[in-house]
């Protein structure tokens, strides 16, 4: 993650290390725990974070809710993100949470500085934080205040550390609702057509030709596989990019991811064919 860390960071965005930590499968994630020995952590698992640090990353994401290390939920573990991440690796960013992964108010105190993406269940309008962290702090003082200006002091750090108060681009700031009057326009595309041609040319590979082209009217051919085809329902077949394939998905993903994006068109391989 070193390097990746080193050139998302020169662009002035902000990189999240993920996901920390034992988060190795994706099947049945929901129904196991990862246990894992202390030496073992330290020489494979927790290394790379050890490395993220080193690169001065922005932040760290734990673990979903359903995913355990050593019998205790990934974002309210005081071992891997107090003990390892913020004690002995020295790693002053903040720690996010992935996407409703935050399981009670009490994960302040088990290192979490931040939680995604604010609600308890998407779209419950509720949150750990908020009032409740207010709660928790005063006049409860189960979180010292001390700890509240670390949680926030951290998060400002990494905006102040990539220099976003200063020439920054606009962005999107209520990406839940695009309708929203916080919302400014954004051009995601700007001259980008130029990068993708580049990154084309690059990746195309040259086959010698003994023959086999061009095609000379054949009665068939076949293209096999789920992505030969446009999907039924168009390039945004899923609202996250992520389904049941029809056809090729935007992104090449099967699951629901946090990093998709809408595409207004792209080319299937039978559409290229027909071109």
């Amino acid at each position: 993650m070193y390097e990746t860390i080193l050139g998302l960071q020169a662009g002035g965005v902000q990189a999240p290390a993920k996901h920390c930590i034992n988060n190795e499968q994706e099947g049945k994630r929901t129904q196991e725990s990862s246990n894992v020995d202390d030496r073992t952590q330290h020489e494979i698992y927790a290394h790379p974070f050890m490395r993220s640090v080193m690169a001065g990353v922005s932040s760290v994401m734990c673990s979903y809710s359903e995913y355990l290390v050593n019998d205790t939920y990934a974002c309210n573990n005081n071992k891997t993100l107090n003990d390892i991440m913020k004690r002995e690796f020295g790693f002053q960013g903040f720690i996010q949470s992935d996407w409703a992964a935050t399981m009670d108010r009490h994960s302040p105190v088990t290192g979490l500085d931040m939680t995604m993406p604010g609600d308890v269940t998407f779209g419950s309008g509720t949150s750990y934080f908020g009032q409740n962290l207010t709660d928790m702090v005063m006049p409860n003082g189960t979180i010292s205040m001390q700890r509240l200006d670390d949680m926030a002091t951290r998060i400002i750090s990494a905006w102040y550390f990539l220099h976003q108060d200063e020439g920054y681009p606009n962005v999107t700031v209520s990406s839940f609702n695009f309708y929203s009057p916080l919302n400014r326009e954004v051009n995601a595309q700007s001259d980008h057509y130029l990068i993708v041609r580049e990154i084309g040319a690059a990746g195309t590979v040259l086959l010698k030709n003994e023959g086999a082209l061009p095609l000379y009217k054949p009665k068939s051919i076949v293209l096999v596989g789920s992505d030969a085809a446009p999907p039924v329902s168009g390039p945004n077949d899923y609202s996250d990019q992520g389904g049941d394939p029809t056809g090729i998905l935007a992104m090449g993903l099967e699951f629901w991811v946090s990093d998709c994006l809408r595409v207004s068109q792209y080319h299937s391989s039978a559409s290229a064919f027909k071109h």
